[in-house]
């Protein structure tokens, strides 16, 4: 699935696809397994040729996807759009995968039919039994490939050396086969007596238990899946814990059945005994399933527990993961192999091989219906509910030692529970309660085909948008400034491209700078939808802006079907510990992107300094400059902009020495960068100093994503500290990038230290901080910028400070060393006040009242001071 999403980027189609192939295959496999091992004499060494095929296939396939990318580029190039021609490759992709897993699904019934074959009629217990357990054994092999394959193999060998170990592991598979083939005295066909446990025939009641078990169960873990996101947040290691946790539970329930097994040849257990155990085993499934929800809910408030689940540090967050998930996914995998048991133990392998066929086919329209039908259209609760009471529905059809009224009145309290429990918890409502802040609520949220989508507002009317677990844009922040800097940078902006929405403040800024077309691609139809219900006043109407268009579409797909040029392309996307973002980072993606980009044109690109380690974040710096050399950093608050020149490098005097530039009034005014000098004050480093600062940093590939795998480590940390302290010895002036005397008196390089000294200052460092940008203020300035950064270490120092007398003597500083402080005076007053001293507090207050900034404020406070004076 990843190596397929490298090459589309269309990841949800990619998930789609590789489910519907893969579980499609193995059907496919099976069933046609079934039917070969009556024609053949040696079955193991038919298993051991077609593992040996697949094995070439899957290795052939490393060159093949890469490939299919030249082939969508040259679907474009004789006139396919975009969608087309990337349904042609998907399609193509596909074929070439089920072909690859119907191989594979051949294994299954050609083991089971070698073993059949190779013993005396002593061993027939033994030899008949042992589907289950290899049936537990090849699912514990596939837990253990998800798990290392998620923590281990893609992060340090990367994609294709992950795909070439599998294709040691099945040929070495291949070679055991081979070895027993020779081995076996006899070619002879043997075939297992009947059992007492049922005949050859298997019924359609077994036949629609079967494909229906295969349903529900895949479409819970899509169910799961989702619900654990809403708490837990979206990161390799969280899905790849999940879906451990089901396979856990499918693998346990092959070793069970292997011992039933034994007993039903026995004579232990007859026909109907079994069947009341896969009776008993479905209602446990969908009653554990209806837990399912207060399970999460409970993880979900538990303090540390979604930060450990997601970093993938935890023993036991998975331990736990597994003790919630593996009754319901286990229960339902004893229905299978207990099924083939009921079916008839002659010839074993045949029996598995329908059976296992049609169960495949289930868990593939299952995975479909649940992902692209159930959780759109009735949404997660809907959807829990309908799969719990499913379950009841498959045990009703099945033949149990109930009957008559016992059996209604099992049936019925199992429906009851199943509602009692579902309304235990509201989905999704609950869940997300739980990562909101105080007096958060929601004002919109949408249950989407990829994620939940929710817009939440505070009492400050602060506007959020999240996706899933996670909040990606506000109101509150500095997003509008990733649109303003790059759309200043470009030399012409007549076409530009914007990759990841969020809250439309991005590229709202990029219109306001004249673009006459702007492409607006976001992969998330209910993201558009809700920036532009609930955005609208913040994004300067975006979407109602001529020129503007936007396309639901994966953005990096987008990007490689264009045939536009553009002057800028701006990103903004998801944090980097999110599963799939690391596309838009990699060297790949740079070089596609600068063969958009006209001569002169800018790439956007949003770095934060938290989220991810130093080195990663060198390592994202890096891979950016390697494509595009000539490059600038930029950084406000605790995010960096890097913008990456097409052509010569040249900071934007012109544009930044008009500061009456209608564009830029809302930010100066917002961010105190009133002048060219302030709004410089955000440089950090040129080409120069880019190239030192990230010397022998690692290169991002689209083959070795490890990106998401260290920052998703890296959860519940705070590297940014030591990411803005590693920049400070390639920081460079920014007038050595400006006509000599542009910069006269430096203030932007006076403004930046302030700012840096108070992203740096920690609380036991204030009175150092604060006399460190004292001395910068000493010198007469024009910068707004500095002082807006003392009075911000300002208010942050007296508001930690616990004791009256501390926090009067730093707004006493404060006033002192910047006469326009109206915040402290104002703060000052209401201290006065409180300790009774109302003249003095009057006139801090009158002298706020003065400064236009802090007005309404201080009539306020006035007002409470004439009431009670």
């Amino acid at each position: 699935m990843r190596e397929l999403a490298s090459v589309t980027t269309a990841a949800t189609l990619a998930l789609i696809l590789v489910v519907a192939a893969f579980m499609g295959g193995l059907g496919l496999g099976a069933w046609a397994g079934g039917r070969l091992v009556r024609r053949v004499s040696r079955p193991l060494r038919v298993y051991a040729y077609a593992e040996l095929s697949a094995a070439m296939l899957f290795l052939v396939g490393i060159p093949l996807l890469g490939g299919s990318l030249h082939f969508h580029g040259w679907l474009i190039d004789l006139g396919a759009t975009g969608p087309v021609a990337l349904g042609i490759q998907l399609t193509a992709v596909g074929i070439y995968l089920v072909i690859c897993t119907t191989l594979l699904g051949l294994a299954l019934p050609l083991l089971v039919a070698g073993l059949e074959r190779r013993s005396e009629t002593a061993a027939l217990i033994q030899r008949d039994a042992a589907y289950s357990f290899l049936y537990g054994m090849n699912t514990f092999g596939a837990v253990a490939g998800a798990i290392a394959c998620g923590y281990v193999f893609i992060e340090i060998l990367g994609l294709d050396r992950s795909i070439v170990l599998g294709v040691t592991a099945s040929l070495g598979s291949a070679v055991c086969a081979f070895v027993l083939a020779g081995s076996s005295t006899s070619d002879v066909v043997v075939r297992s007596a009947s059992s007492p446990g049922g005949d050859h025939r298997t019924s359609w009641r077994v036949f629609i238990i079967t494909f229906a078990t295969g349903a529900v169960a895949l479409g819970a873990e899509v169910v799961w899946t989702r619900m654990f996101s809403l708490v837990v947040l979206n990161t390799v290691y969280a899905y790849t814990q999940v879906l451990a946790a089901v396979l856990i539970g499918i693998a346990l329930a092959g070793f069970v059945t292997a011992r039933v097994t034994r007993r039903i040849l026995l004579g232990e257990y007859s026909s109907r005994r079994l069947l009341s155990v896969v009776f008993a085993a479905l209602l446990g499934a969908a009653i554990w399933m209806a837990c399912v929800p207060s399970l999460v809910h409970a993880l979900g408030a538990t303090k540390g527990f979604a930060g450990a689940a997601a970093s993938g540090r935890s023993v036991e967050a998975m331990v736990i993961l597994v003790a919630v998930l593996m009754p319901s996914s286990g229960l339902l995998a004893l229905v299978l192999p207990l099924l083939i048991g009921v079916g008839g133990t002659a010839e074993t392998s045949r029996t598995l091989a329908r059976l296992f066929a049609i169960n495949t086919l289930g868990a593939v329209l299952g995975t479909l219906a649940t992902g692209l039908l159930f959780l759109p259209v009735i949404g997660l609760g809907g959807s829990q509910l309908v799969l719990s009471l499913s379950i009841v529905g498959i045990a009703a059809l099945t033949p149990s030692g109930q009957r008559g009224w016992p059996r209604y009145a099992i049936l019925a309290g199992a429906v009851a529970a199943v509602v009692g429990l579902h309304q235990l918890v509201s989905l999704p409502g609950d869940l997300y309660a739980l990562r909101f802040e105080e007096h958060e609520s929601i004002l919109d949220y949408r249950e989407g085909i990829t994620s939940d989508v929710i817009v939440t507002e505070d009492r400050a009317n602060r506007r959020r948008i999240w996706i899933n677990s996670s909040w990606v844009a506000g109101t509150s922040g500095a997003h509008s400034l990733l649109g303003h800097l790059p759309a200043l940078a470009a030399t012409h902006l007549d076409r530009a491209m914007g990759i990841a929405l969020g809250t439309g403040q991005t590229f709202g800024a990029v219109v306001e700078h004249g673009a006459r077309h702007l492409d607006c691609v976001e992969i998330n139809a209910d993201v558009v939808e809700l920036a532009r219900r609930w955005f609208a006043p913040f994004n300067h109407n975006l979407f109602d802006r001529p020129g503007v268009e936007v396309h639901v579409a994966d953005g990096r797909a987008f990007l490689r079907s264009t045939r536009d040029r553009y002057d800028l392309i701006v990103l903004e996307p998801l944090q980097a510990w999110s599963a799939g973002t690391t596309a838009l980072y990699t060297r790949e993606f740079y070089e596609e992107a600068s063969h958009v980009l006209r001569d002169g044109g800018v790439l956007a690109q949003w770095i934060p300094f938290y989220g991810q380690d130093t080195a990663a974040t060198k390592a994202m710096v890096r891979t950016a400059i390697d494509v595009f050399p000539n490059a600038s950093l930029w950084f406000f608050d605790r995010d960096a902009i890097l913008l990456l020149d097409k052509g010569t490098f040249v900071l934007p005097w012109p544009k930044l020495r008009d500061s009456q530039l209608p564009a830029l009034v809302d930010v100066r005014k917002r961010w105190h960068l009133e002048g060219a000098q302030d709004l410089l004050s955000l440089f950090m480093m040129g080409p120069r100093g880019l190239a030192e600062w990230t010397t022998g940093a690692a290169v991002l590939e689209d083959d070795r994503p490890f990106l998401e795998y260290v920052a998703a480590r890296q959860l519940g940390e705070d590297p940014f500290t030591a990411i803005l302290a590693s920049t400070m010895p390639a920081l460079e002036d920014p007038a050595d990038y400006l006509p000599p005397g542009s910069l006269a008196n430096g203030d932007a390089v006076r403004a930046r230290a302030a700012a840096l000294t108070r992203a740096l200052c920690t609380p036991d460092r204030f009175a150092r901080c604060a006399t460190s940008i004292e001395a910068e203020l000493a010198t007469p300035t024009d910068s707004q910028r500095l002082h807006y950064e003392y009075r911000q270490l300002i208010l942050a120092w007296a508001t930690g400070e616990t004791d009256l007398a501390a926090r009067e003597a730093a707004y006493r500083r404060g006033i002192a060393h910047d006469d326009d402080f109206g915040e402290a005076m104002v703060n000052l007053a209401i201290l006065l006040a409180e300790r009774g001293s109302f003249d003095d507090a009057e006139v801090l207050a009158e002298r706020a009242r003065a400064i236009p900034r802090t007005r309404d404020t201080a009539d306020r406070v006035l007002a409470k001071l004439h009431a009670r004076h």
